[in-house]
């Protein structure tokens, strides 16, 4: 066995016919001048450091232990939640605004959100996440819910009596389903 500075610094141990020494002492220098350690003192210090890295993660956070995480984790998902309901309510109301400019009616503004939105919503589809595009393509297609699309000229609306004594005039539909009930 060899000794450093009067004591003894540990075992000697025989591996592939080759002295290797192994230190076990605290803070004993060996022949070469190198301070060794336990692995009792090593694993303190990793145990201090690891506390200190949680420390400052929890820090960067403003979180004071690690009893406050669940909760912190719990409000993440909150904001998150609250983000994802906000951005899809802002994407709902330019999508109106875009449909507006474009001329849809009110009335079927609705109607139209709906079917725009499956054709912009479809991933297979040619105007995937492309909402003017799906929008200018349905409104092509059916030009009856732009605003001058839809108009009452050409049609009779009569309110009560008729001036020929009281009878209501019946539309060429009326008619002929009379003719064909033989009314």
């Amino acid at each position: 066995m060899e000794e450093t500075n009067g004591m003894n610094t540990g075992n000697n141990t025989q591996s592939d016919g080759n002295k290797s020494e192994q230190n076990v002492s605290t803070g004993t220098k060996s022949a070469a001048g190198e301070k060794t350690y336990t692995l009792e003192e090593v694993n303190k210090w990793l145990a201090k450091e690891k506390g200190t890295g949680e420390k400052q993660i929890l820090s960067m956070f403003g979180l004071n232990s690690k009893d406050e995480v669940p909760g912190f984790i719990a409000e993440h998902q909150n904001l998150k939640t609250q983000h994802e309901t906000a951005k899809a309510e802002l994407n709902k109301v330019k999508n109106q605004s875009l449909l507006a400019s474009k001329g849809v009616q009110a009335d079927f503004m609705d109607y139209v959100m709906y079917e725009v939105s499956k054709l912009a919503d479809d991933k297979n589809g040619k105007y995937a996440d492309d909402f003017n595009t799906a929008a200018d393509k349905f409104l092509e297609s059916k030009p009856i819910y732009k605003g001058s699309g839809m108009t009452t000229s050409g049609m009779t609306v009569s309110f009560g009596a008729g001036q020929d004594g009281g009878a209501a005039q019946k539309t060429s539909n009326e008619i002929m389903n009379d003719l064909i009930r033989k009314k």
